[in-house]
């Protein structure tokens, strides 16, 4: 992934946050590419991050002195001040003790009481080891922070500690570094309308009609977004709550309904979600019994949603699809991707390869980025990576419509 280029406000104040686990040598590389950018750095960390990496390091990088507690320049309340000047607070790597005590609303370090105290933004790269990752626990703290409106970002999959492999690792830096210049840009930013998850078809009232999506993609696309400082909306079957605004449905009818209100306080609208092509006639309005096995399923086609909206864009706008097929090879996924393009008149569509089951519920992805002129392999990587890399192209678009 290239470095962000792009001019930011010369006035621009991020605290960084480091907690002490591993990954937080790979943070160094992020203070460099931040400061590169003109981008005033303020290194707050808990003692743990210091066995690690010293004080001398991260103010060297940094050009200021690192508060690592509350006692700290106690004479100008440092912890306090940082937290009202900042313009953005990351925190990374974010261990899952640090999560846990955020999540507890404790003022226990330097870190979580700059937390308590700043208004500004927040984002939070964890990076723990997978069977932490998956306790119920620190799954309970995170979402009780998503609720407070913190930015999740990550972890990534890859090699661990110990000669381990899985999800855990920390966002690598340049894609931590991106996120924080394209932040801070001082261009203007689009609203963006992501749809995400797969709908439900009621036959009755407790069975339904639905596919694999599991949403995972279009949360990346949301956590893309809004770290690019964009005002974002979310229309989603999953209880995917951040610092967006969340529309939650059920159906593919409820879906077109909330998507075609929405679509026009947008610039951007990426349809990530896996909307059913077909719904229930007449559904049951009680359980169908075991026995009561004769009976037709009439289905009836729903809406087509990114259909409608080619046909009532505005000439500013973006449209962004996703063509999940079964294909035999590269260019056959292609070939039916570019046929999606033109028939639902879009400016750009993300062509999967789901044959055997691929990509869905999965932290991983493959994904072929196709627009009117260029069709581009992205290659296998994260979801959350790739989800950059389509918000960027989609900016590039709407840049060009301006």
């Amino acid at each position: 992934m290239k470095e962000a280029t792009d001019v930011v406000n010369n006035s621009s104040k991020v605290a960084l946050a480091i907690t002490g686990g591993i990954s937080v040598y790979k943070v160094a590389e992020v203070v460099r590419l931040l400061k590169k950018s003109q981008i005033e750095v303020q290194i707050v960390a808990t003692e743990s991050a210091l066995n690690f990496v010293g004080k001398a390091t991260w103010s060297a990088l940094s050009g200021n002195s690192v508060i690592s507690s509350i006692w700290d320049e106690s004479e100008n309340v440092s912890h306090v001040n940082i937290a009202k000047t900042a313009q953005l607070v990351v925190i990374a790597p974010a261990t899952a003790d640090t999560l846990s005590d955020l999540a507890q609303s404790k003022a226990n370090s330097a870190v979580s009481a700059l937390v308590l105290t700043t208004r500004a933004p927040i984002m939070v790269f964890p990076a723990m080891h997978t069977q932490m990752w998956d306790h119920p626990g620190t799954k309970a703290n995170i979402e009780i922070l998503k609720k407070r409106g913190m930015q999740i970002i990550g972890p990534a999959s890859g090699p661990l500690t110990s000669g381990d492999e899985g999800i855990g690792r920390l966002v690598e830096p340049i894609e931590i570094a991106n996120l924080i210049i394209d932040f801070f840009r001082s261009e203007d930013k689009p609203n963006i309308l992501i749809t995400s998850g797969g709908t439900r078809e009621y036959i009755d009232p407790v069975r339904y009609l639905t596919n694999s999506s599991s949403g995972k993609q279009g949360l990346a696309l949301a956590q893309q977004a809004v770290a690019r400082g964009c005002k974002t909306t979310v229309v989603s079957t999953e209880d995917h709550h951040g610092n967006w605004d969340l529309v939650k449905v059920t159906s593919a009818h409820e879906m077109y309904k909330m998507v075609m209100e929405q679509a026009p306080k947008n610039d951007i609208i990426i349809m990530a979600a896996a909307v059913s092509d077909w719904t229930v006639r007449e559904p049951r309005l009680g359980k169908i019994k075991k026995g009561d096995f004769k009976f037709n399923l009439e289905l009836e086609a729903t809406e087509d949603i990114l259909g409608s909206l080619g046909e009532s864009r505005k000439p500013n706008q973006v449209l962004v699809g996703f063509a999940a097929e079964t294909a035999n090879t590269q260019q056959e996924l292609v070939e039916m991707a570019k046929e999606k393009l033109e028939r639902k008149k879009i400016d750009l569509i993300c062509a999967n390869n789901v044959s055997d089951g691929k990509i869905f519920n999965s932290d991983e992805t493959h994904v072929y980025l196709i627009d009117h002129q260029t069709a581009t392999d992205l290659g296998e990587g994260s979801k959350l990576a790739t989800a950059g890399k389509i918000i960027d192209k989609s900016f590039e678009i709407w840049r060009l419509k301006q």
